[in-house]
């Protein structure tokens, strides 16, 4: 069986979640402008991704646990932060 190719995504479940990532990111000019937006693209990434043999898995964005969590590893609410947090959740989840 050839190896498995697994992506973990950022998911954000509501457009309240989204805004409070999105208003107090320090990239917000980097994110869509609406939570409908960005969850229309981001179904067709996972579409394409899909199509190339790769398994995304979601990771759902609460903004609390993100502040908490970012505040003691001082990391900031960027990409880098938020892909920090979500890799963080799922190996925290899937082991």
């Amino acid at each position: 069986m050839p190896p498995l190719d697994l992506a973990v995504v950022p998911w954000y479940t509501s457009s309240e979640q989204y805004e409070l990532f999105r208003s107090s990111s320090v990239d917000r000019d980097d994110f869509f402008v609406t939570y409908d937006a960005w969850r229309e693209a981001a179904m067709e990434h996972e579409c394409q991704a899909a199509r190339r043999g790769i398994v995304i898995t979601r990771i759902r964005m609460d903004y609390q646990a993100f502040e908490t969590w970012a505040a003691a590893g001082r990391y900031r609410n960027d990409s880098a932060g938020r892909s920090a947090f979500a890799e963080y959740r799922a190996l925290w989840i899937l082991t």
